[in-house]
């Protein structure tokens, strides 16, 4: 399966065509071949190989050009973390960030392997992968000296303009959600977990839907190994081009997701409405393409998501849905109330029986059924889930909402005082799953044993022993949930 030059462009920013193209594809063939031979059969498919090897070609490419994806990246994990990458011991007076670095090779060769795992962590030590390194850096090292700049990707995404209107960024925005080669993950975009289900079936035209699911996601997503949205990605890479206006700009910058609005009033210039929660925006007129009056003589409910940027005013971003009845505004908001309220009540009552921690450990089904019966009561025709009958030592964590996040096994991971089930074995061999397979645990609950450090057995196995295992996860715990989770952290 050769690398194409098509398909090579599709990494770039808006696919530009550059000089370079041809020099930067034979190169991502040959790192290619280098992989097919690493032994990495058993972890990674041909297809899998393949994007492994556009992945180091696009960060050569991207440090010989400075295109500034990779600089972003060492920049932000620098400031969360204080140092330049996570696992590797990087010594950082031999370490330039305007060049390439062995470390950085490791670090990539680890991410195009782990972003495939299922449930799986790889050791970033792994000696196979660090071997492939060590050739990778080899050969890219001997080209540096006379590899081409890609001067039209680079002059093309940087021009001033781009920064002075919000739909012109918006679509900046789009490109570098959809290319930007250390940012893309494999997921579908998912309408239900991004854009809320109820307003996404308002837009009942498929091509409307993904017009505005695209444009929500390329400002809100968190995408990427530090789970941070475009434009915080783009602040990094702004900063370190000298561009510090357009970074504060973007750093300035808000976006709200799908919700339902009144209008209220609106003249020649602007729209007035109010959010379900009573809060009430201003909305540039011109953000709507042609909106006649006849529309707002007709309609008093919008759908849209709003956001900000250098102006007094707030911006539609992606499309809108004109509803006629208010109906709906005042049928959510009633409901909207009642269940902050219900939700509360319930927090509050449930917090009050645990003495204000919202952590509770049950032995199995049985006890958590008894315990809930007792404390919120079931309806006579209540019937627990099948599959929780046979579960046991089990962790229950009460969110926010009143609402339950039920971990089968979870007692055994977690280090409490309060948990009479934590078993250190068990959890030296387990408890890394929590931090990745996002669909486990809930982001509230793992957060809350993260700021609690609940999880000091989480590890994996390594060849330099059990502590070095451990070191690697614990001193890099909260890098291995970004990069799991990514929108879900």
């Amino acid at each position: 399966m050769k690398i194409i030059g098509s398909e090579w462009r599709l990494g770039h920013w808006f696919a530009v065509a550059s000089a370079s193209d041809a020099y930067y594809v034979k190169l991502a063939n040959k790192i290619h071949d280098y992989i097919r031979f690493a032994g990495l059969n058993d972890i990674l498919t041909e297809f899998e190989q393949h994007n492994l090897a556009k992945l180091i070609t696009f960060y050569f490419e991207d440090v010989i050009s400075d295109v500034g994806i990779w600089r972003a990246f060492v920049a932000a994990h620098k400031e969360m973390y204080g140092k330049y990458l996570p696992f590797y011991d990087v010594d950082e007076s031999r370490y330039y960030v305007d060049e390439i670095n062995p470390e950085d090779i490791c670090f990539l060769i680890w991410m195009g392997v782990q972003q495939y795992q299922k449930g799986t962590f790889i050791n970033p030590e792994n000696p196979g992968l660090m071997q492939l390194a060590d050739k990778l850096y080899t050969l890219l090292d001997k080209e540096f000296e006379n590899a081409p700049i890609n001067t039209e990707l680079v002059e093309k995404m940087y021009k001033p303009e781009w920064f002075e209107d919000f739909y012109l960024l918006k679509d900046w925005c789009a490109q570098f959600y959809r290319s930007a080669y250390l940012l893309q993950d494999e997921r579908e975009w998912d309408h239900q977990d991004e854009v809320d289900e109820e307003f996404s079936k308002m837009l009942e035209d498929d091509d409307v839907r993904d017009y505005a699911v695209v444009s929500y996601l390329a400002i809100c997503s968190k995408i990427g190994p530090l789970a941070l949205t475009v434009p915080e990605w783009a602040q990094y890479i702004l900063k370190n081009k000298g561009m510090d206006r357009e970074a504060e700009l973007l750093a300035g910058m808000k976006c709200l997701p799908y919700n339902l609005y009144l209008l209220r009033g609106y003249d020649a210039d602007v729209l007035i409405v109010e959010s379900v929660d009573g809060i009430v925006y201003t909305i540039d007129r011109s953000s709507m393409d042609s909106l006649q009056d006849d529309i707002l003589e007709k309609h008093n409910g919008l759908v849209a998501s709003l956001a900000f940027y250098d102006s007094g005013n707030w911006q539609v971003c992606g499309t809108t849905s004109w509803i006629e009845d208010a109906e709906d505004f005042y049928k959510m908001r009633e409901e909207q109330e009642e269940k902050k309220a219900s939700d509360r009540e319930l927090y509050d009552k449930l917090l009050q029986v645990t003495g204000n921690d919202p952590l509770i450990y049950f032995a199995g089904h049985e006890d958590l059924m008894q315990w809930l019966d007792k404390h919120i009561g079931f309806a006579p025709d209540f019937v627990a889930p099948e599959g929780m009958k046979d579960e046991g030592n089990i962790a229950v964590f009460i969110l926010p909402d009143g609402q339950l996040s039920i971990l089968p096994d979870g007692a055994l991971y977690i280090k409490d005082e309060r948990n009479p089930y934590y078993n250190p074995d068990w959890a030296k061999r387990k408890a890394i799953r929590l931090l990745v397979e996002p669909e486990m645990v809930s982001k509230e609950m793992l957060h809350y044993l993260l700021e609690h450090r609940m999880l000091p057995d989480a590890q994996i196995n390594s060849l330099q022993g059990p502590e070095r295992g451990r070191q690697l996860i614990q001193e890099n715990i909260d890098f291995v949930v970004r990069f799991s989770r990514k929108y879900k952290y």
